[in-house]
């Protein structure tokens, strides 16, 4: 089933919209067919002409397009990509930089999860695990809230909560919990080290054994508030781990200083006049 959240027989997945299909096609993503809605939209026309000449074009009156399509707002055009088959080897190939990883346990809002991934390839994360009970990368709309990140992030899926502690014993990884209080604020992580991030959802937090493993790690927030939405959370927390290693990759370089870079003569004049 096309609408299943799942991948399809042949490890492929439902791309749903052009610039789903474009950002594939650009990550040399292999699109084995393309749908079309007939009359052909402008978006649909850029995709034909970008398209492999192997892609299989399959032209669909307007109404049986709408019939397979999950969003309200179709914009003509629909792809079957295969999907990435990522191994646990792929979320330590990075050589320039330690390890920097995301566990995501029990998010179950697909478009917090794809919100989640983007947040993750935005700010540097290496590779993600998604523990058993999370809702699948694939689903249509974690899919587009992910902005395509699902296809390029290295990503690792039904893992247990021993099998995430083995898998970052084994690599030297050091394990942080996000907690609503009560743990080191983001800015004093060792950035430059091997660390994981996990998250979990708002309800049910951290499975014991994860949080019983990991050094608990929370963002400071107004008492009044209980706690934030994952994604908004975890975006937070990401950003600022990506803030720290940028900080501190500029004091560990030949001639690095605590401060920042200094402003050329001709801000300094554009300053003065303003």
């Amino acid at each position: 089933m096309l609408r299943s959240g799942e991948l399809l027989d042949g490890g492929e997945t439902l791309l749903e919209t052009p610039r789903l299909i474009a950002d594939a096609l650009a990550s040399k993503v292999r699109i084995s067919t393309l749908l079309l809605s007939e009359p052909l939209s402008i978006p649909a026309r850029r995709l034909l002409s970008i398209a492999a000449r192997d892609v299989e074009i399959i032209h669909l009156p307007h109404k049986t397009f709408q019939s397979l399509s999950t969003t309200e707002t179709s914009q003509g055009a629909m792809a079957l990509a295969a999907a990435p088959d990522w191994k646990e080897r792929d979320l330590f190939k990075r050589s320039s930089s330690p390890p920097f990883l995301l566990i995501a346990t029990g998010i179950q809002d697909p478009g917090n999860l794809g919100t989640i991934l983007r947040a993750a390839e935005a700010f540097g994360v290496s590779g993600v695990i998604l523990t058993r009970g999370t809702v699948s990368p694939w689903n249509a709309k974690a899919l587009r809230a992910s902005s395509g990140a699902v296809l390029r992030l290295p990503i690792l899926r039904n893992t247990t909560p021993a099998e995430v502690i083995q898998l970052l014993a084994t690599h030297g990884v050091k394990l942080y919990g996000a907690v609503a209080r009560g743990g080191c604020a983001p800015e004093e992580l060792p950035a430059l080290q091997a660390i994981a991030i996990a998250v979990g959802a708002e309800a049910g937090g951290l499975p014991s054994e994860l949080e019983a493993s990991a050094t608990p790690l929370s963002i400071t927030i107004a008492p009044q508030v209980e706690s934030l939405n994952v994604a908004a959370a975890t975006a937070v927390i990401l950003y600022e781990v990506a803030r720290q290693q940028a900080l501190q990759q500029r004091r560990a370089a030949p001639g690095g200083t605590k401060r920042g870079p200094r402003s050329t003569g001709k801000s300094r004049k554009q300053a003065n006049h303003n």
